[in-house]
């Protein structure tokens, strides 16, 4: 499959691989994809993995959705998401909720293996 690749001088690489018998649709939204290998197995399925999160969240909403913690969490990001010019101050309220239910942020951090940036 023919392709491009350019590296950067501080080492990060740009590709881009032109395939074969592609169809081009242009879409409002997102789109799923069935990525195969050679021999047809599939190597992703964006619909399969979307939908088992779904599931997932769904099982953990069902035995949890109802902690105090959990309602906070939720309402935070959901507040955040559609008042986009307070983002970062209702993300603020997510990990101020979790680093009060986890003692501290360090505490949070590691529990949910997230580091600092």
């Amino acid at each position: 499959m023919p392709g491009l690749s350019r590296t950067h001088p501080d080492g990060r690489q740009d590709a881009c691989a032109f395939a074969d018998g592609a169809v081009h649709r242009i879409f409002c939204g997102s789109a799923d994809f069935v990525i195969t290998d050679a021999d047809g197995n599939i190597v992703q399925d964006t619909k399969r993995d979307r939908i088992a999160r779904e599931a997932r969240l769904a099982e953990l909403l069902a035995r949890h959705g109802s902690h105090s913690v959990v309602t906070k969490v939720l309402r935070s990001r959901r507040t955040a998401s559609q008042d986009s010019a307070n983002e970062l101050v209702h993300l603020a309220e997510i990990e101020e909720a979790m680093t009060s239910y986890f003692g501290s942020e360090r505490k949070a951090r590691a529990a949910l293996e997230m580091t600092k940036g």
